[in-house]
């Protein structure tokens, strides 16, 4: 069983895993940004969809989420449960503002960006993004997908299609990503991959 001073013990080791790879993220960032300053791209949310073996779409999780539990374990099982995206995206936020690295403007003006009106694209999808940085590939039947893409004024696109096949936490974690990813524009050239582990720990509640 474990001791008052174990879970202490367990909780300081969460923090400080969580720390280094925010840090390992961040000097990869810095070391890529003079390559991939080129190709800087208006920014986008990633996901992946998978199939079973008749080929139809059984599931599509934000990479954020899904790097979440397969890459730094954690477990978002029933922390969310009846609850409606913009409720969930409300309750993460406060989260996310724990974990804010830099010196950025606006961020309480974030939540508002979220409770915008959304914008679908409806019989088309967003151009794919090379912004992942991910070090691994797909599980088999499953695939990379743009969920969404960020257009004129900053604000993001979403692919209809694959919203209505994702369930509120996805949307929740989509809509948040999108909105820390516009406040991060101007001061990393490759931040997608540490904006995804940051809000990855946020959604699994860690303080």
């Amino acid at each position: 069983m474990l001791t008052g001073d174990d879970v202490i013990a367990l909780k300081e080791d969460s923090k400080m895993n969580f720390k280094l790879v925010l840090l390992v993220v961040a000097v990869i960032s810095i070391f890529r940004a003079p390559v991939e300053a080129g190709n800087e791209s208006s920014g986008g949310g990633k996901g992946i969809l998978c199939r079973n073996s008749l080929g139809r779409i059984v599931s599509v999780e934000v990479l954020d989420l899904f790097e979440g539990k397969h890459l730094y374990h954690l477990n978002y099982d029933g922390l969310y449960e009846k609850k409606g995206y913009l409720e969930i995206a409300d309750e993460v936020f406060s989260h996310l503002k724990k974990y804010k690295l830099g010196e950025t403007n606006g961020l309480d003006g974030l939540i508002d960006q979220i409770h915008e009106p959304l914008r679908f694209l409806v019989g088309i999808e967003p151009a794919p993004i090379n912004d992942v940085d991910a070090i691994f590939q797909p599980p088999r039947n499953c695939e990379f997908v743009q969920i969404a893409t960020v257009g004129m004024g900053g604000r993001p696109m979403i692919s209809k299609s694959l919203w209505d096949r994702m369930d509120n936490v996805n949307r929740a974690a989509l809509l948040l990503h999108e909105a820390f990813y516009s406040e991060e524009l101007e001061f990393f050239v490759n931040r997608s991959a540490r904006i995804r582990a940051k809000l990855a720990y946020a959604m699994a509640k860690h303080d």
